[in-house]
């Protein structure tokens, strides 16, 4: 077994073979030997963890009573909290063309996600500006919604 997939490997790795292939063939030898594909891997973990914070953001968000307007809570929703979860999706698919697709869509997203916190956050004046905020104020909430 081990020696067909190296084989195949070689063989599509050849001039006249295509590029995808070459991949197609890659990760057909990387499943085959269980490897894990470090790179999907450490993608998903961060989308997870950026979910985990953009939960306990906005719990700190309902405490702190700034409530969002409709399209703020829409883009929220969805370029900051579904996006990236559909492009997870996308990019363990083992499709080339679906991984591409699900890269396009988390680039987009964290570009959409840093502009509206950088735009909400310290351009605009009002309760959710980071130099308005009272000093502590998110520091003494978040303990409550860890115990």
């Amino acid at each position: 077994m081990e020696i067909i997939a190296i084989i195949t490997c070689i063989h599509s790795s050849s001039q006249s073979a295509p590029w995808h292939d070459r991949e197609a063939a890659y990760l057909m030898t990387s499943r085959q030997f269980g490897k894990v594909n470090w790179l999907r891997l450490s993608i998903c973990i961060i989308i997870l963890l950026h979910i985990i914070f953009e939960i306990i953001h906005g719990l700190t968000h309902e405490e702190l009573q700034i409530t969002l307007s409709s399209f703020q809570f829409a883009y929220v929703l969805l370029v900051i909290l579904v996006t990236p979860i559909i492009s997870m999706i996308l990019i363990i698919i083992k499709s080339i063309s679906f991984q591409r697709v699900g890269a396009i869509l988390l680039l987009g997203s964290i570009l959409g996600s840093f502009v509206f916190g950088v735009f909400n956050h310290i351009i605009t004046s009002g309760l959710d500006n980071i130099f308005t905020v009272a000093y502590g104020a998110y520091c003494f909430s978040l303990p409550q919604y860890f115990f």
